[in-house]
């Protein structure tokens, strides 16, 4: 596993007025106060930071970059939760490594270059599935971004591989091929899970044995004939 504690944000920021109100949330306003956050974070096990930039109360652009500098200089990844366009653009500007959604609302074409060394996890379904979201996700994939499939469990509720997520990717024109690698190799390289993501002698026999060949028919990925965990089907 790879953890997140509480993200740190603004006092009264993006989620400890809504869902978030119950210690999701690590509220700051200073460096000081995030430089402590990220410290305890650390302290804690976590290896991401996630930042919110959001259009309620926000952590300013020099506290942002100093949470993205005191998480990097511990090793650590920042995720940032950020739906808009203006919001993608301070989160650009902040370093974060990681979109935990694709954004919502059109991005301009500069606006997608600035991730082609970065990554996005997909979360189409969670927010909507909209066209706009759909293209952003084709576009960042053209720019050369790692694109990582992702359904922000909780937000949505089906257990296991979501095959309307599959097929939003599959609209912004993910080949099957792509659909796949964005759900083994490509997270396992990008969170640094070595004995993962693909199938070789030496790593672990975690593995999807499926009815039809998914290349061809990403949808197969949804209704696995059986699943194994370590070598052992469950």
């Amino acid at each position: 596993m790879r953890r997140a504690g509480p993200m740190i944000t603004a006092t009264h920021g993006y989620p400890t007025q809504s869902w978030g109100h119950n210690g999701y949330g690590l509220e700051c306003d200073t460096a000081a106060c995030v430089l402590a956050a990220v410290e305890e974070l650390h302290g804690r096990g976590v290896q991401l930071i996630k930042l919110p930039f959001d259009s309620g109360p926000a952590l300013d652009d020099a506290v942002a970059a100093a949470t993205v500098t005191a998480a990097h200089m511990r090793g650590l990844l920042v995720a940032a939760h950020a739906l808009s366009a203006s919001d993608i653009d301070r989160a650009s500007a902040a370093g974060a490594d990681l979109l935990a959604h694709t954004p919502v609302k059109t991005l301009a074409p500069p606006q997608v270059d600035r991730w082609k060394d970065r990554a996005v996890v997909s979360t189409l379904k969670a927010f909507g599935g909209s066209s706009s979201a759909v293209q952003n996700l084709a576009r960042f994939r053209a720019a050369g971004a790692t694109v990582l499939y992702g359904t922000d469990f909780g937000n949505t509720t089906h257990a296991g591989i979501d095959p309307a997520e599959i097929a939003l990717m599959t609209q912004a024109g993910l080949t099957g091929a792509e659909i796949i690698t964005a759900g083994t190799s490509a997270p396992a390289a990008f969170w640094g899970f070595d004995d993962l993501g693909s199938l070789q002698k030496g790593k672990r026999a975690s593995l999807l044995v499926l009815e039809k060949d998914p290349r061809g028919e990403p949808a197969t990925l949804g209704s696995p004939f059986s699943v194994w965990i370590d070598g052992v089907e469950r």
